[in-house]
C-alpha cells in the first residue's frame, strides 16, 4: 500500500517542526476566509486566522515537510492570491469549493505547473460532477470535504455521505486518472471522546484508496501540549492504522450503526 500523506493545519512554527520531526508530510497553512462564515454560520465550525506571511515563516522553519496552502474560493482576485502563495513557497495549492470545469481549469492555468494542484470538493453539484472535473489536465489531488458537503446536502451528520457511500465514484474517478485523492480529517487517541471510532473511519479512507489525509485540528493542540514521543507514538498509531484497516466492510456497518445511535439521540434530545 502507498504510505499516506498525513497533512497538519498549523501556522505555529513550533508546531511545524515538532510536527515534522514525527513523520508529519505536510503542514498546512488555510488563507480561505471568503464567504465561509456565512456558509457555515451556527454550525460552529472553525475559522481560519491564517496570513499569507505564516507561509513566509514556515518557509523559514521547515526541512522536510511541504507547504501547502488553501486559498480562497475562485474569485476575481484568485490569479493575484495565487500567484502571492506561490512566490512565498507553497508547493500545493488548494481550491476550496470548486464549483465547475471550467473554474478547476482556470485555477490549473493560473498555477502553470509551479506547484501541485488540489481540489476540495464541498458541495454536491461537484461531487455529481466529479468526471468533469478530474477531466482537466494538470490536476494533483482532489480532497471532498465533509462538514460543507454536510451542510450543502442539508444534512446534520458530516458522515452521512460516507454511510450513504457518496464518495465511491470520486474515488473511483481519482483512482482510474492516477489522481491523489482524500477526504474529511483523521482523528486518533489524542481528540479523546468521539462519537464515530476514528479507527472505523481511517477503514473507511483505506477501503476508498485514500492517500492524502489531513489530522483534525485537535493535533495543533496535541503538538504543543504532547512530548514529542507521545505525538511520536500518535502518528505511528495512525499510520498503523491505516497499513492495517481491518475487515472494511464490517468497519463500514459499524459505522452506520453508531451513526444511526447518534441520529437516535440527537432526534431524543430534540423531541425532549
Amino acid at each position: 500500500m502507498k504510505r499516506v500523506e498525513l497533512t497538519l493545519v498549523t501556522n505555529k512554527c513550533l508546531c511545524a517542526r515538532r510536527a515534522e520531526y514525527v513523520g508529519i508530510d505536510r503542514i498546512m497553512i488555510d488563507l480561505e476566509k471568503l464567504g465561509k462564515g456565512k456558509r457555515q454560520c451556527g454550525r460552529q465550525l472553525f475559522l481560519s486566522d491564517h496570513y499569507p506571511s505564516d507561509i513566509d515563516r514556515l518557509r523559514a522553519t521547515l526541512f522536510v515537510a511541504s507547504i501547502q496552502v488553501r486559498v480562497n474560493s475562485w474569485n476575481l482576485q484568485s490569479i493575484l492570491e495565487i500567484n502571492d502563495v506561490i512566490s512565498r513557497g507553497a508547493q500545493i495549492v488548494m481550491l476550496p469549493m470548486v464549483r465547475d470545469r471550467e473554474q478547476a481549469a482556470r485555477f490549473v492555468d493560473a498555477v502553470n505547473g509551479r506547484a501541485r494542484t488540489s481540489l476540495l470538493i464541498e458541495t454536491g453539484g461537484a461531487l455529481n460532477d466529479g468526471e468533469e472535473l478530474l477531466s482537466v489536465g494538470g490536476i494533483d489531488e482532489v480532497h471532498v470535504g465533509l462538514n460543507d458537503l454536510a451542510i450543502d446536502l442539508g444534512r446534520e451528520f458530516i458522515f452521512d455521505a460516507l454511510a450513504d457511500r457518496l464518495l465511491d465514484r470520486i474515488a473511483c474517478l481519482a483512482a482510474l486518472r492516477h489522481v491523489r485523492f482524500g477526504f474529511g480529517a483523521v482523528a486518533g487517541r489524542a481528540c479523546g471522546t468521539l462519537p464515530i471510532d476514528p479507527e472505523i473511519i481511517i477503514s473507511e479512507q483505506t477501503r476508498l484508496g485514500a492517500s492524502v489525509a489531513w489530522l483534525g485540528r485537535s493535533y495543533s493542540h496535541a503538538c504543543e501540549k504532547l512530548s514529542r514521543s507521545e505525538l511520536a507514538g500518535e502518528i505511528r498509531w495512525i499510520r498503523n492504522r491505516f497499513e492495517e484497516p481491518g475487515d472494511t466492510e464490517v468497519n463500514f456497518r459499524a459505522l452506520q450503526k453508531q451513526l444511526s445511535f447518534w441520529k437516535t439521540i440527537d432526534a431524543l434530545a430534540v423531541a425532549s
